[in-house]
């Protein structure tokens, strides 16, 4: 769904005339970043913003549950060579390029 409103759509002012009287103007996005993949291609570390992530996670409560299952969750998402002295973080995309 988010690959078909870019492609076409973005670069194309009969997509959404409403935006153009908004001031937003068509324009190609050179790639999309795709998460929760079964194929990624690109690997950021984000252990330095992890703690930030995880702060603005648990502020959705009603979407969590129960908060120290979900902080264990979390916490099961660190990278085979993390410790816990020595915690890593990397979160996994599918990044499709157009030309």
């Amino acid at each position: 769904v988010v690959l078909d409103a870019v492609f076409p759509a973005a670069g194309s002012p009969v997509f959404f005339p409403e935006l153009l009287t908004e001031g937003y103007q068509p324009h190609m996005p050179k790639e999309v970043w795709c998460s929760l993949t079964s194929q990624p291609n690109t690997v950021l570390d984000v252990t330095e913003t992890w703690p930030i992530k995880l702060e603005a996670l648990l502020h959705h409560k009603t979407q969590i549950g129960d908060v120290e299952k979900f902080k264990e969750r979390m916490k099961s998402r660190r990278t085979e060579d993390s410790t816990d002295e020595n915690p890593r973080y990397e979160e996994k995309f599918r990044v499709v390029k157009y030309s």
